[in-house]
């Protein structure tokens, strides 16, 4: 999750960055999708944008784990997909968000 208008990893992520960089060395056949995510709040193009940021924040993280950026892609959503109500400050919240596919 992430707050709005914001594209920094929260510390509580770093252990399953930790984790998921430690599975992927072990794993050279898999990589991740990284799926970027945004409230509703702004035009389209800023909420692609923040989305992308998101993401590319976490295959940063990825790379200064040691994971070759050729294991990871980016996908990004903008304010697809809601998981949360976007009137209530908690539901942007929920919105704003990363999700990780291993593939």
């Amino acid at each position: 999750r992430f707050f709005p208008n914001d594209a920094t990893i929260m510390e509580s992520w770093l252990p399953l960055l930790d984790e998921l960089a430690e599975y992927l060395e072990g794993n050279d056949d898999k990589g991740v999708l990284i799926t970027g995510y945004s409230d509703n709040q702004g035009t389209e193009a800023y909420c692609e944008g923040i989305s992308r940021q998101r993401a590319t924040e976490v295959k940063k993280a990825l790379l200064m784990r040691g994971i070759d950026a050729r294991r990871s892609e980016l996908d990004v959503k903008g304010a697809e997909n809601p998981i949360g109500d976007n009137s209530t400050y908690e539901g942007r919240i929920q919105n704003n968000r990363v999700s990780l596919k291993i593939q």
